[in-house]
């Protein structure tokens, strides 16, 4: 029994381009972000810094600040969502890409509090 060459395998269907870490699409959000305008506060290694959260999800947001955040900052980071709790607060979440004064950030959630909280601030807007 011979093997099918490579080339007469690309001719069927079921075979799939294999995924390298470069080759995924940047943008993978499982869940669709909402627009928001929460002021915000986000500390990490450069320091604390205002900002306002543009739009969010329960894994994530997108983010405007003075302070430029490169890719790859871990931050904590509390924004004011206008609930009677008055602060959400994220303990753990990643710079995921920057764009001159915006960058979007994901939610490492490491506490189920904060993942139930932002899905109770979420199901309000």
């Amino acid at each position: 029994m011979s093997w099918p060459s490579a080339s007469r395998l690309r001719r069927f269907p079921y075979t799939q381009e294999i995924m390298t870490p470069n080759s995924i699409p940047d943008n993978r959000r499982r869940q669709a972000r909402v627009p928001v305008l929460f002021p915000a506060t986000v500390t990490g290694a450069m320091g604390t810094a205002a900002g306002t959260v543009l739009d969010l999800s329960v894994d994530g947001c997108r983010l405007k600040s003075a302070q430029a955040l490169p890719p790859g900052n871990l931050l904590l980071l509390r924004m004011e969502v206008g609930d009677p709790a008055g602060m959400l607060r994220i303990d753990g979440a990643v710079v995921r890409w920057s764009r001159g004064s915006e960058f979007g950030v994901q939610f490492l959630h490491s506490r189920t509090v904060e993942r139930d909280q932002l899905q109770q601030v979420l199901k309000k807007l």
